[in-house]
């Protein structure tokens, strides 16, 4: 099984032509660009727009982390569903304030904040 890495994809009816927009291409991936199926032709392309939405969210995460009392050890993010783009991120916390609270169903740039969550792992001690 080939997984694809699908960031979002459309479809063109009057050139019968799939675009599938993958967040990297590999060799595996690019096996499939230009591929005919059904009179369908498949046409596989590095989402270069995703990365730069991907590099501010990012940015815009490393900012908020600085802050103290939002206490950010990390996060994850991805494209929820392909077919309408939902940009969802998920961010994992020390502790739980009010201030990353807050942060539970807006938006960072076009990203959905799902939830924020106290991580299980302990935080990294300074010199360890």
């Amino acid at each position: 099984m080939i997984e694809l890495g699908v960031t979002r994809w459309s479809v063109e009816k009057t050139k019968k032509r799939i675009n599938i927009f993958v967040y990297e291409l590999t060799p595996e991936r690019e096996q499939f660009n230009g591929k005919v199926i059904s009179g369908w032709t498949i046409n596989v392309t590095y989402d270069a727009e995703y990365r730069r939405e991907e590099e501010k969210l990012n940015a815009e995460l490393e900012r908020l982390k600085e802050k103290p009392e939002m206490e950010i050890g990390g996060w994850v993010y991805g494209i929820d569903d392909p077919r309408i783009g939902n940009k969802r991120v998920d961010i994992f916390v020390g502790n739980l304030t009010p201030e990353n609270q807050q942060l539970r169903g807006t938006r960072i740039n076009g990203w959905e904040v799902y939830g924020v969550y106290k991580s299980v792992v302990p935080p990294k001690r300074e010199g360890s």
